[in-house]
């Protein structure tokens, strides 16, 4: 039996269930970052405010905020930010602008976070030279709250495109050699 064949034949629905049970495991998202930066949007989308929704470039933050700052950096599509960190500065910290909004005629002893919501076109901010001990920093937009949950929702798509294309790949690569091989 040729068993560089049998591989050749085996690899591709192995990689492709192997990878169905890493992205429904979320495994994928832990060991690409997304999941950490899945967590801060959750944080920022808290109407909680401050200072569950500010997430900051230190110690205690840190895997959120570098999660979160990769992301939007890469994606913002405000120029005066892109600019200012072309330059190399970074934020000291990501927040939502603005105050959540009260939701009406809920139960009045329901909690206030389940009464109030920040909506997807919310500001996200990054803050520059503001630490948790304060600051007379600066607060730019960088986007929405909409926007980035839908740069995370992409972020997963292409990786999913990119995984099946290499399955596709290795499947198309499998018949070639097979017919190859059987027509010797």
């Amino acid at each position: 039996m040729n068993y560089s064949l049998l591989a050749l034949v085996l690899a591709p629905p192995v990689l492709t269930v192997v990878y169905a049970c890493l992205e429904h495991s979320g495994k994928l998202d832990i060991w690409f970052g997304r999941r950490a930066a899945l967590d801060g949007l959750d944080r920022l989308k808290s109407a909680s405010g401050y200072p569950t929704s500010w997430i900051y470039n230190d110690d205690k933050d840190r895997v959120l905020f570098t999660a979160l700052e990769k992301r939007i950096s890469k994606r913002t599509q405000v120029k005066k930010i892109s600019k200012v960190l072309a330059e190399g500065h970074r934020p000291s910290c990501i927040t939502v602008g603005g105050e959540p909004i009260p939701i009406s005629g809920v139960h009045p002893e329901w909690e206030s976070t389940q009464k109030r919501v920040y909506t997807p076109a919310h500001s996200v901010m990054y803050l520059f030279n503001v630490t948790r001990d304060g600051g007379q920093g600066k607060a730019e937009r960088v986007g929405t709250l909409g926007e980035l949950e839908k740069w995370l929702s992409d972020e997963k798509d292409v990786r999913k495109h990119y995984i099946g294309a290499v399955a596709l790949g290795f499947i198309a690569i499998t018949f070639i050699v097979l017919r190859f091989v059987t027509t010797g």
